[in-house]
């Protein structure tokens, strides 16, 4: 999710070089001009020259990566940089100075033998502060996220507390969401104030920040995905088969972004970018279809509803549907303004803190639209009532094709005390399976046509707007029940 900000290393590390010619891109440090430097070189198995090299130098050494060794240059006879020396093998060497102008700096090492071992050890500083100076406007604006994400879930918390007679369990997994959001921030922030303090920091304090952040990304994804599939929203009981498929996609595509972070094979990278992006595609189709599938159960709902007389607008359904409206424009935002961070991680990366700032502010946008959407409301028009219970009415997916054109104004209005029909089956190319005691009578549905088309024709002709569906029974209406 962030552009972690440091090439992170140990303090002393162990280097081999098959080359001759080697840029050590995990030290490279964005230096204020006048800062200061310290390289120390030990124990080379073979004479070689080292040091620092802006980003003009290192472009046009590049094609020193497939070529032999030049004697002139591995001896510092030839140089390749403006700050490098001669280290001689198996001796102590140390490069130290000021930095003449601002700018990306890149270790690089040149050898006399294809290849050579040696441990090297680096003391960057910008001032008295170790943190590279393209990471500074995050120590503004990681602060200033932490705030917004505290704040958020702050109101998160208080809203839910006020509404606690409702028991939604998708209400843990979205405090969570949010909780972890500000943690890991936090996190990052002081692995921001270590690093100025005491420059790198150590692989294991590495590694445990980003499985962390694995962690994270997987609990997200499969909060949007259970919230996609309608849990506690139109039903009690989460469909796992439907998650199996979404749910191997959204694994594949964070396995595919922590090998692109941690593994560097040249073009395979770019490889394994496009095979991630296909499974977030992958992921976010089925997201999308649950979202519309869902959606599409609640027009169903609202449809029985208006032709019992109710105004469906008036009832907690309409609130779902509503929700679930909003959420699939959220979803898209979300999705969109994701990839831009790919494109401003892919082409501006040098400017380190943009990526996360994007992502920063990506994430806090899209946390906001699903505070709105699944925030407790008062009772009335709370859209976690579920209506899953007595006798469900079935028609089939042809008697829903003017659904769009119901007009959901007029009808009583509904009060909790008025009975409300369950949530109805819909049968054909699409099975809703909600409602346990449903009953099916997909058998009338075809001896009923034909009576039903009659009573359209009627209803046309007399300018009745009734709209006439499959025969079937309410059964017996239930009031609301909580999530």
């Amino acid at each position: 999710m962030f552009s972690l900000l440091f090439t992170i290393v140990s303090y002393r590390i162990g280097v081999t070089v098959h080359g001759p010619y080697a840029t050590h891109t995990g030290l490279q440090f964005g230096f204020e001009k006048g800062s200061k430097y310290e390289m120390k070189l030990s124990n080379p198995s073979s004479d070689m020259v080292f040091g620092l090299m802006t980003k003009k130098e290192v472009s046009e050494y590049s094609w020193f990566y497939i070529t032999g060794v030049d004697q002139k240059i591995c001896h510092g006879e030839s140089s390749l940089a403006k700050i490098q020396t001669f280290a001689g093998a198996g001796n102590v060497t140390v490069l130290s100075g000021t930095i003449p102008e601002k700018g990306v700096y890149t270790p690089f090492y040149y050898g006399c033998v294809p290849t050579y071992q040696f441990y090297i050890e680096v003391d960057f500083k910008n001032g008295d502060s170790n943190l590279d100076y393209r990471y500074k406007p995050l120590l503004f604006t990681n602060p200033l996220f932490i705030a917004l994400f505290g704040i958020l879930l702050i109101l998160w918390l208080i809203n839910w507390f006020t509404h606690f007679t409702l028991e939604v369990k998708i209400h843990f997994l979205l405090t969570a969401c949010f909780a972890l959001a500000v943690l890991l921030r936090g996190l990052y922030y002081g692995f921001l104030n270590d690093t100025k303090k005491n420059g790198f920091v150590s692989n294991s304090v590495y590694y445990s920040y980003y499985a962390f952040d694995i962690v994270n990304t997987l609990f997200i994804l499969a909060t949007l995905l259970f919230a996609a599939s309608g849990w506690c929203i139109i039903t009690k009981h989460l469909q796992i088969n439907q998650m199996v498929i979404p749910g191997i996609f959204g694994a594949l595509f964070v396995l595919g972004n922590a090998l692109n972070l941690f593994l560097d094979v040249g073009l395979w990278n770019a490889l394994i970018g496009i095979v991630t992006i296909a499974c977030l595609a992958v992921y976010v189709y089925y997201l999308v279809k649950y979202i519309n599938d869902v959606a599409f159960n609640i027009s169903a709902h609202l449809y029985v509803i208006k032709n019992s007389g109710i105004e469906p607008k008036s009832t907690p359904i309409y609130t779902k549907y509503k929700m679930f409206k909003f959420y699939r424009i959220s979803l898209m935002t979300f999705c969109t303004m994701y990839i831009i961070c790919i494109i401003i991680e892919t082409f501006f990366g040098s400017i380190l803190w943009l990526p996360t700032f994007a992502y920063d502010f990506t994430y806090f946008t899209f946390y906001v639209m699903l505070f709105f959407i699944f925030m407790m409301r008062q009772r009335r028009k709370n859209g976690y009532l579920i209506f899953e219970e007595g006798e469900a009415e079935e028609f089939s997916q042809q008697d829903l094709e003017s659904i769009n054109q119901v007009d959901l104004d007029g009808g009583r209005e509904w009060d909790e005390s008025t009975p409300l029909p369950p949530q109805p089956m819909v049968i054909g190319s699409y099975v809703a399976p909600y409602g346990p005691n449903s009953h099916s009578h997909s058998n009338n549905f075809d001896n009923n046509r034909d009576e039903n088309d009659d009573k359209t024709k009627r209803n046309e002709e007399t300018g009745d707007d009734e709209i006439q569906i499959s025969k079937g029974t309410y059964g017996n209406p239930i009031k609301p029940q909580d999530a």
